[in-house]
């Protein structure tokens, strides 16, 4: 095993996310990995905190020692303007929409446990999303809310053009190099990308059978192509055409 560094030598480092975008995978396989290699780091799930009732100005990061996971797209400009972490790493990890909004349709149909504090609306919302279908349920329900997180990785890029940008697709399509690109950046040691690379790709590979019940129904990225009608593919084209474009997110 790669020789370990206490935490406090380490930035601080703030991991963005998008929902049914991997955020479940960094505050869990990533994370755990982080805490053995570097003893005394501490892990904040910011969106986990905030769900317990804690508010987002009451969050305070130090410059070293933390990792900041569930960093939601509601959360990152509050958060950040919170902070002073000269030195800090920031990376995003966002996921194409349109796949976003898919994952997110069957999650809260199907999958998603029930909030405790939510359950009579939650559940409404679940027969009602089951009612309408993929194509209706996606449409009326989750592509807002998808497109509205994507525009927001695409504001937080512009305002913070040193962000590290680490896909949900590169992860899941070539963990090895994924690695690569985020221990570079957290200027981690090099040997981790092959310690690292077999249980991640493990975490991330897609199941055997898909399973609406199951909260990884679907690891693969263009699921939205299977499910998508016409009228589905003219709304994100309307909505946020050019920006897909621009990130790499096409239609083929």
């Amino acid at each position: 095993m790669t020789t370990t560094r206490h935490a406090d030598s380490l930035p601080t480092t703030i991991f963005l996310c998008v929902h049914r975008g991997g955020s479940s995978f960094i505050a869990n396989t990533f994370a755990d990995a982080a805490c053995r290699h570097f003893p005394g780091l501490r892990i904040v799930p910011v969106g986990s905190l905030i769900e317990q009732g804690q508010r987002l100005e009451e969050i305070t990061l130090p410059p070293t020692g933390v990792l900041a996971t569930r960093v939601y797209p509601g959360h990152y400009d509050a958060l950040i303007d919170n902070q002073s972490l000269s030195g800090g790493r920031l990376i995003l990890m966002r996921r194409d929409p349109r796949d976003v909004a898919v994952s997110w349709y069957y999650s809260a149909a199907y999958s998603h446990p029930v909030p405790p504090n939510i359950v009579e609306a939650y559940e409404r919302r679940r027969l009602e999303l089951r009612r309408l279908g993929a194509i209706e349920g996606i449409r009326q329900h989750t592509a807002r809310d998808a497109i509205a997180e994507f525009r927001a990785t695409v504001r937080f890029i512009e305002d913070h053009p040193a962000t590290c940008q680490a896909p949900y697709e590169l992860l899941v399509t070539g963990t090895g190099a994924w690695i690569e690109r985020v221990i570079t950046h957290l200027d981690w040691p090099a040997q981790l990308i092959d310690e690292l690379a077999p249980a991640f790709a493990a975490a991330v590979a897609s199941p055997a059978r898909e399973d609406i019940h199951r909260h990884r129904r679907r690891v693969r990225p263009g699921s939205w192509q299977t499910v998508f009608d016409d009228n589905l593919c003219a709304l994100f084209e309307r909505e946020i055409g050019d920006a897909l474009t621009s990130a790499g997110y096409g239609w083929s």
